[in-house]
């Protein structure tokens, strides 16, 4: 029998402001710690902004606690189409710029070849051993992946909210034994695409927000499953990291803390969380280059890193509303309206 949901959810303010946070957390990290591991910064804090990086994996588990909404009461073809017109539009829009800026901008030390330039329009590059334009867009690869498996599950198994966790335990645990093993016998170097396809590193974070999901929106033993379950995970993940710092509990505190307890009036987290996607899709690339500019010409990378935070700003929310939102809104329309 399968579990019933609770009352209808409205929306998710605490996991919308934790997008933003996640994207805030992504943009200072390649600011300012990953800058001066490439280029060097003459800024006392940047290389206390490492942790900054772990924005990554919490957009993983909020993607594992949202996308299990957006199946309820859908069909594949419109799950599949809702993902599509949720990620292309505006990362197509990026993809140029991005090319643009890196043709204008000979500090980058990069290249873009024009084959390179059309198949990263796919989003599946990494796949295909193809250079990113920009390397941010390696995590696309396993959101993509994340969402084939959840919708191949979910559908597979009647709708049944046990087997997308079901599969997904299997992704995450015993998967990687299986291919490690198979590696380690054989000699059998993992491409990226199985590593992408399989989840291998990451899998446990879209597994952690899945969980959560059915802890918050299923009652009844089901809901006790789950709980259960994401504990048994989550001390998995601390005796294997062997660790106090373990980012799997600290990020699934954090995001549980979010979606049970809700922080009230920080409208600017939410304004980041709206515009998130747009933020992480344009900023590294053109921020690097404002700041090798600004660091080239006014000796001051506090001050690049300051311009460059306001310029991503400005064209994520450009993006945002003049591509992002408003391609969603009508390409959704036109779907339903066919």
């Amino acid at each position: 029998m399968q579990a019933k949901p609770t009352s209808s959810v409205g929306r998710f303010d605490g996991i919308d402001r934790l997008r933003g946070i996640a994207a805030l957390s992504v943009v200072l990290f390649h600011y300012l710690y990953l800058y001066d591991c490439i280029w060097g910064h003459d800024i006392a804090i940047a290389r206390w902004t490492e942790l900054g990086g772990y924005g990554v994996e919490l957009f993983f588990i909020i993607s594992g606690f949202v996308i299990p909404l957006s199946l309820r009461r859908k069909s594949m073809p419109d799950f599949v189409y809702g993902r599509f017109i949720r990620l292309y539009p505006v990362y197509w829009i990026c993809v140029i710029f991005t090319a643009i800026c890196i043709v204008l901008n000979p500090s980058l030390n990069a290249e873009v070849g024009i084959s390179d330039f059309l198949i990263n329009f796919t989003m599946v590059q990494g796949y295909l051993n193809v250079p990113y334009i920009d390397s941010v867009y390696w995590t696309l690869q396993y959101e993509l992946a994340f969402y084939l498996i959840i919708a191949v599950s979910y559908f597979s198994f009647s709708k049944k909210w046990w087997g997308i966790v079901g599969v997904m335990m299997f992704v995450v645990y015993c998967a990687p034994l299986i291919i490690y093993k198979a590696s380690t016998e054989f000699g059998w170097r993992i491409p990226a695409s199985v590593e992408f396809l399989f989840l291998l590193r990451y899998g446990v974070y879209f597994l952690c927000g899945i969980l959560m999901n059915n802890a918050f929106l299923l009652r009844g033993a089901a809901r006790g499953f789950s709980s259960g379950l994401l504990v048994l995970v989550v001390v998995i993940e601390t005796i294997v990291c062997w660790s106090l710092f373990n980012p799997v509990l600290l990020l699934s505190l954090l995001v549980m803390a979010s979606v049970f307890y809700p922080m009230k009036g920080d409208r600017i987290f939410l304004f980041f969380g709206t515009i998130s996607y747009s933020l992480y899709l344009i900023h590294q690339v053109i921020g690097y280059a404002v700041i090798n500019f600004t660091s080239l010409y006014l000796d001051n990378s506090m001050l690049g890193v300051l311009f460059a935070i306001v310029l991503s700003i400005s064209l994520a929310t450009l993006l945002n509303q003049t591509v992002e939102a408003p391609a969603q809104r009508r390409l959704k329309d036109w779907w339903n309206r066919r």
